[in-house]
């Protein structure tokens, strides 16, 4: 009898953490961040899970309504992923927001380490391609 792969199928795994961001169900998204993971962003930085729920809490904090749209997901292999999303909503005290904003996750054994947060999809784009081949 066939074993099943118990590795994650990242693609879907990030999915789901833009699912569950959608619902600022956070422990959902942190379940799948290693204690120590790292996030990298275009403005703050945070170490360690209970950072990086202050950060998005913070972020979220500022709009009324928010919602992350995944345009694509690519997994580049050995752990990278990447994901191009667009943030869509109303901000605390009037205004809109629309952004397109890309994420390149590290993973290490079906957990993330090292999340990075990009506004140039060309840029993000060769981060993971180099990221991938450095861990090969």
């Amino acid at each position: 009898m066939a074993k099943e792969s118990t590795t994650p199928d990242l693609v879907e795994l990030v999915r789901f953490t833009f699912e569950a961001a959608n619902r600022r169900d956070f422990d959902a998204i942190l379940d799948f961040y290693a204690p120590e993971a790292i996030w990298l962003g275009t403005v703050d930085d945070a170490e360690g899970v209970a950072a990086i729920r202050d950060l998005w809490l913070s972020y979220y904090s500022a709009f009324e309504e928010v919602r992350l749209i995944v345009d694509d997901v690519v997994d580049f292999g050995n752990g990278v992923v990447l994901a191009a999303h667009r943030h869509v909503g109303r901000l605390a005290g009037g205004g809109a927001l629309s952004e397109r904003r890309v994420f390149v996750y590290k993973f290490v054994d079906g957990r993330v380490v090292q999340a990075r947060d990009f506004a140039d999809i060309d840029e993000a784009r060769a981060a993971a391609e180099r990221l991938a081949e450095e861990r090969g």
